[in-house]
């Protein structure tokens, strides 16, 4: 795919030097624009295409993603990522990690044989609780409206937030409900009700900051 032209044209974004063919040279991560990652040592611009997850892949703008990347993409062959447009590199890459080892693959068999490919993903199991805590909530709240707080009924209610905070949130911030990138997006403001902040957690559990 040709490069972005909107990350190409006008005055150069990041503090990328402009290379013969268009192509700009980045010294360090540092030097990133706020709309672009690098990964393996090339930089790929977040504009000028459609990302399956929307808007939230902004979050990670102006990083070293190489290893989120295959994190949050266990599952994709070498020539997804070329889907995104080229626009330049880091000259001074270093790997921090050495993937497709022996010893990842290895790691990789051993947990292919706990986790079968059909419970990658949310589990009869995982959707009950799902039900259950939700519900669990939803009581304990219309007790709060109707009759009032008590010490008890606050405790509660701080349980059962955690309980959907630490398994329903987390599990759709990291895409493990669902295939499908819109059911853990929904799913992953489902503490939003409780007070907690989706947009804010999805950051924080990126390993950016």
């Amino acid at each position: 795919m040709a490069p972005c032209a909107e990350a190409l044209a006008g005055k150069p974004e990041g503090n990328g030097v402009l290379a013969q063919g268009g192509e700009r040279v980045f010294a360090s991560e540092k030097d990133l624009p706020e709309d672009a990652v690098a990964i393996d040592g090339v930089v790929y611009s977040l504009r000028g295409w459609n990302h399956p997850g929307g808007d939230q892949i902004l979050l990670f703008g102006g990083n070293d993603v190489s290893v989120q990347y295959r994190m949050i993409h266990p599952f994709h062959s070498s020539g997804v990522v070329n889907k995104m447009p080229k626009i330049g590199v880091l000259e001074s890459y270093r790997k921090d990690y050495t993937f497709g080892s022996a010893f990842e693959k290895e790691l990789v068999e051993a947990v292919g044989k706990v986790v079968k490919p059909n419970q990658r993903f949310a589990t009869p199991g995982f959707c009950m609780r799902l039900v259950f805590y939700i519900s669990l909530y939803s009581v304990l709240i219309y007790n709060y409206v109707v009759y009032g707080s008590t010490w008890v009924l606050c405790a509660a209610l701080g349980v059962s937030q955690a309980l959907i905070g630490l398994n329903v949130q987390h599990d759709a911030n990291h895409g493990a409900i669902s295939r499908f990138p819109v059911v853990n997006g929904a799913r992953s403001y489902s503490e939003t009700s409780t007070g907690a902040e989706a947009y804010v957690q999805r950051f924080l559990g990126s390993g950016l900051i």
